[in-house]
């Protein structure tokens, strides 16, 4: 077993504070690490290797974010091998920091065992690597199929 530490401070600048401190037990975990290049669609990672339902954390945090001025997005499509989260649409956008634990997990509906992400960024000929987006996965599970 291995512990996982969650600590999470939102403040209101000149307002109220919020922290939450969490310790979660997990049996295993994978940290993913993927470049998102201008462009690409459809880029799967998988993090899940055995029953979907086991993923009891998930973070995904990305060196870039959509940004809502420009129709630059990076976004994300969950799966359970058969059905997207969402079904329809552009998918989740990548705009902040998405942190998913416990409960929280079911907002997709279905048990996430590959992501799919899609940038609508445009490549910078001059700078390939401005509207790359390096994107860090973290996933904590159980290791014992149910």
């Amino acid at each position: 077993m291995a512990s996982l530490n969650l600590t999470l401070n939102a403040q209101v600048v000149g307002g109220p504070q919020v922290s939450v401190a969490r310790t979660r037990q997990i049996e295993a975990y994978d940290k993913v690490d993927v470049v998102i290049n201008p462009g690409d669609t459809d880029i799967e990672v998988d993090i899940q290797p055995g029953a979907a339902t086991q993923v009891g954390f998930l973070l995904i945090k990305s060196s870039l974010y959509s940004q809502a001025a420009a129709d630059q997005k990076l976004t994300y499509v969950v799966t359970d091998g058969g059905t997207d989260f969402p079904a329809a649409g552009d998918g989740l956008e990548l705009n902040d920091p998405h942190i998913y634990i416990g409960g929280a997990l079911a907002v997709f509906g279905l048990a996430p065992k590959t992501l799919r992400f899609t940038s609508t960024y445009v490549p910078d000929a001059a700078n390939p690597a401005v509207n790359r987006a390096v994107v860090e996965i973290l996933v904590g599970r159980s290791a014992i199929a149910p």
